[in-house]
């Protein structure tokens, strides 16, 4: 099961919700569940402060957290990332080498610390592999190569297998132009699928 959690103080104004109240639905699901529970954090400039704590608040809850940062993409008007894109780089940076730091020290990051280093430098070092990798499937069946190239492939209808074969060639070629991302999912299945030596070792299996 993986949660949003992008913030503690912040997340109302994030996601709208009491944060209280997710804290509590998680409880609820926590106890008596066979499979991890994972909290996913996407860095903004919005919950800096924040991060740091959901590590403590992820050990205490004995779950796993994942961390990403939000990708400024196209179509979002300027002043809405005036006030969620990270625009204090001194504070981000600090801020991802404290999470290495807790990483290191053992706390449930998953992580490995290869990614974490790219996030800190936004520095997307690797070949990416998501069109060898996943598919993704919107609300309405569409099938897109990744939730950043949105191309429709085909149609859940069509048959996922169906859609995987035939659109080999298609995702190639979106994966080629595309300019990259460090979604962490991608980034991490992507340096696995290269047999990063670190990336093998440190990132969490869950």
């Amino acid at each position: 099961l993986s949660v949003s959690v992008d913030g503690i103080d912040s997340y109302k104004d994030i996601r709208g919700m009491d944060f209280d109240e997710l804290l509590a639905g998680i409880e609820a699901v926590k106890d008596g569940r066979r499979n991890p529970i994972l909290i996913n954090c996407v860095i903004s400039g919005q919950n800096l402060e924040d991060v740091e704590p959901l590590v403590h608040l992820a050990r205490e809850l004995g779950v796993w957290i994942s961390f990403e940062p939000l990708d400024e993409s196209e179509g979002i008007d300027p002043a809405v990332w005036e006030i969620i894109g990270i625009r204090d780089n001194v504070k981000y940076e600090n801020v991802l080498d404290r999470v290495i730091r807790l990483k290191k020290e053992g706390y449930p990051i998953i992580n490995s610390l290869t990614y974490l280093t790219m996030v800190r430098d936004r520095n997307m070092d690797f070949r990416c592999h998501a069109s060898d990798l996943i598919l993704n499937v919107t609300s309405d069946g569409w099938i897109e190569n990744c939730r950043l190239k949105t191309e429709h492939l085909g149609h859940i209808r069509d048959g996922l297998v169906n859609v995987w074969e035939s659109s080999r060639e298609q995702r190639s070629k979106i994966t080629t132009e595309c300019e990259g991302c460090l979604f962490f999912g991608y980034a991490e299945g992507s340096m696995l699928y290269d047999f990063k030596p670190e990336v093998m070792a440190h990132y969490e299996w869950i």
